[in-house]
């Protein structure tokens, strides 16, 4: 049977270019490689990717 985690979230780290609307529960930051390495560490074959979008703020329009 194959495992596919149904959410994962890569995420850039909160800094001022792109900072974080609220502070999740979460690493500081998870790249792609670090997301294929954890699920390869549990033995997850796939996954759905949720873009985590909205936990970013939006850009001021100055």
């Amino acid at each position: 049977m194959r495992i596919i985690d149904s959410q994962v979230h890569a995420h850039e780290a909160n800094r001022p270019k792109r900072s974080w609307s609220r502070v999740p529960n979460w690493p500081a930051h998870v790249t792609g490689d670090e997301m294929v390495a954890a699920m390869d560490k549990v033995g997850a074959d796939g996954a759905i990717n949720v873009s985590p979008l909205s936990m970013y703020r939006c850009p001021s329009a100055h």
